[in-house]
């Protein structure tokens, strides 16, 4: 086993180099050995207002990690029986019926192909997002399927697509009868412990919350985000 200790020089040296280059505000970083915190190192500041350091029990946005959760709880449904993926989306979603069908057939867009991001699918869906950082609710989502395209040939390239993740939230909801994330809180979350992962910010967590910032290339000082 590599001696951790001798590695930790230039993991600082790396990250020092990181923030400078990139102008962040700060960054946390761990080392897992045997399923235990071996080394942790913060920094700059999780905070620019009040100079707070990163430390091992900051929290941050995980973004599109949470479709590690997406195809966990996917997954588990398929164990108990209750879905296939090769299922059609439209099996468990018969409003995708109404998607603009550029390529292949609506019933081509399988579970499996949209975990692994060969469904051809949009990577968005045709509402206001990232553009505006004000995201769609399912409602949203779904009401817009008529706008929606199929852009490419399944299976005919790798084409990421946050859409394709969204419905198979809304796949989870449905099938296992249960808000997407009350089932992820209890059948993953809490199971596995993760007492500090949570779909929104709660007042005892926010102190310890790693706060977003705009990058603003022509500004000294970063804009923050206004959404948790």
């Amino acid at each position: 086993m590599v001696d951790l200790e001798s590695l930790i020089p230039d993991i600082k040296r790396l990250a020092q180099e990181k923030l400078a280059k990139h102008r962040l505000p700060g960054i946390a970083l761990g080392i897992i050995r045997d399923q235990d915190l071996a080394w942790f190192g913060g920094f700059g500041l999780a905070d620019l207002d009040s100079d707070r350091k990163p430390d091992e029990h900051t929290i941050a946005r995980v973004a599109s990690v949470t479709k590690t959760f997406t195809t966990t709880a996917v997954l588990q449904l398929r164990d108990e029986g209750k879905l296939h993926l090769n299922d059609p989306l439209v099996k468990h979603i018969p409003e995708f019926a109404s998607v603009k069908v550029g390529f292949g057939t609506v019933e081509d867009v399988t579970l499996r192909r949209l975990l692994t991001h060969h469904s051809g699918l949009v990577t968005e869906s045709p509402t206001p997002g990232w553009d505006a950082l004000q995201f769609p609710t399912r409602e949203e989502i779904l009401g817009h399927l008529k706008e929606t395209e199929i852009v490419i040939p399944q299976d005919s390239g790798w084409k990421y697509s946050n859409l394709a993740f969204a419905l198979l939230g809304e796949v989870v909801h449905r099938v296992s009868g249960e808000p997407y994330t009350e089932y992820v809180r209890t059948q993953i979350f809490e199971p596995l412990g993760l007492s500090s992962s949570v779909f929104d910010l709660t007042a005892d967590l926010k102190p310890r919350f790693f706060v977003g910032y705009n990058p603003t290339p022509f500004q000294d000082f970063p804009e923050t985000q206004l959404f948790y």
